[in-house]
């Protein structure tokens, strides 16, 4: 059966911003700005001190953990 669910993957060298960081976590995990800090344990963009493209494979990692621990 087709993964409707499913996209191409994303490139993280366009993610170079905490813009693009919130855009592409909203893009393809449906998570808004405050979503996204917690998930990474920060109060507020300021505190952010990785690589944005980093920040975004975190997350991916985690939404993939938290799929696959779905029954």
């Amino acid at each position: 059966s087709p993964q409707v669910a499913s996209k191409p993957t994303r490139d993280v060298k366009g993610i170079n911003s905490l813009g693009d960081l919130f855009n592409a976590c909203k893009d393809d995990f449906g998570m808004l700005r405050p979503q996204v800090l917690k998930e990474l344990g920060y109060k507020d963009a300021t505190d952010v001190a990785e690589l944005p493209r980093d920040c975004y494979l975190k997350i991916k990692t985690f939404i993939d953990q938290a799929k696959q621990g779905r029954p």
